[in-house]
């Protein structure tokens, strides 16, 4: 995730990064504690369950037919 702000004068400037994992120490993304629809699935009464949002996934099988 990247910030950028405009000053009036047209010049664009970056303000704040943050790589989806926040530490070598992370087996989740860092970053999706920014995202509020997270805290709602949370609070729903099945919630996410053990799902959490990964850096890559495995490819999904070929379809038939």
């Amino acid at each position: 995730m990247s910030v950028f702000s405009r000053d009036a004068d047209g010049t664009v400037r970056h303000v704040y990064s943050a790589h989806p994992r926040m530490a070598d120490d992370l087996d989740e993304r860092g970053i999706d504690l920014l995202c509020p629809v997270w805290h709602l699935l949370d609070l729903t009464p099945r919630g996410r369950g053990d799902w959490n949002a990964a850096l890559d996934y495995p490819p999904r099988p070929a379809r038939s037919g």
